[in-house]
């Protein structure tokens, strides 16, 4: 089987949810963060923005592609360049193809930076 290369480094932070408080909540923390690689990234699309009357965003989306061993999950941070994202949903496994190609998997993960 082909092995990509994996030049890239990005760093992820596991989501920890503490002990609910007496209304039920719990308080959201992430885990220290590991260094994972990974194929690479790109936009999924045009970078969007986000005006409203008591908003203004820049709201940014990725598309990371991992080796099938990538490790993350919903919610869970991911920190690339030094910038901080949150993991959208479940990871996109393109490995259960007819011909036991296992290229790895793509995660979507979103970023959004206040502006004011």
């Amino acid at each position: 089987m082909v092995k990509f290369p994996t030049p890239y480094t990005v760093q992820t932070r596991k989501r920890v949810l503490g002990e609910p408080d007496k209304y039920g909540e719990r308080e959201e923390s992430w885990s220290p963060p590991v260094d994972q690689k990974v194929y690479g990234w790109a936009p999924p699309g045009v970078e969007d923005e986000l005006f409203s009357a008591n908003r203004d965003a820049v709201i940014q989306d990725l598309d990371v592609y991992a080796p099938p061993e990538f490790e993350v999950f919903p919610d869970d941070q991911m920190i690339i360049l030094g910038e901080t994202f949150r993991v959208l949903g479940g990871m996109r496994d393109f490995d259960n193809g007819p011909f036991g190609f296992k290229p790895g998997r793509v995660i979507r993960i979103k970023r959004v930076e206040e502006l004011g």
